[in-house]
């Protein structure tokens, strides 16, 4: 019985930890959504629970890409394992998205896809510029 104590509190210590490890872009989103979007208790819980678990996950991938790069394996193969993780955090970031739409009704995910998370253009252009200026992006 104390062991299965012990083993709550430390689940809610790491919890408490990976609440701090959000990422600054990660927790401004959160924040957007929490601040835009009018969520009842149950669906701000749910969301900030997707963050922290694909914070969590991501930054397993993070560890492993400075492990590659870090390790003895042949010069010519770390961008290709590199890239294989990128994509894997691409990926995560994508199922966030859509795990993140499921918690919300369909009113709030027109306003979460409005105002927090607008599609990008399928115009390619070149550049860093202002999106909300640009006449392709506005479109």
């Amino acid at each position: 019985m104390l062991r299965i104590i012990f083993f709550i509190l430390f689940i809610s210590i790491a919890n408490i930890d990976y609440a701090q490890e959000l990422a600054a872009i990660d927790q401004r989103k959160l924040n957007a959504i929490e601040n835009t979007i009018e969520l009842d208790v149950n669906q701000k819980q749910q969301i900030q629970d997707v963050f922290f678990k694909y914070a969590v996950l991501l930054s397993d991938i993070d560890k492993q890409i400075s492990n590659t790069q870090k390790s003895d394996i042949p010069e010519e193969q770390i961008p290709l394992r590199v890239s294989a993780y990128n994509q894997d955090k691409k990926d995560l970031r994508e199922l966030r998205e859509l795990e993140i739409k499921g918690i919300l009704n369909p009113s709030q995910r027109l306003v979460y896809e409005e105002k927090i998370q607008p599609e990008k253009p399928q115009v390619l252009h070149f550049g860093l510029h202002d999106r909300a200026n640009c006449n392709v992006c506005v479109k």
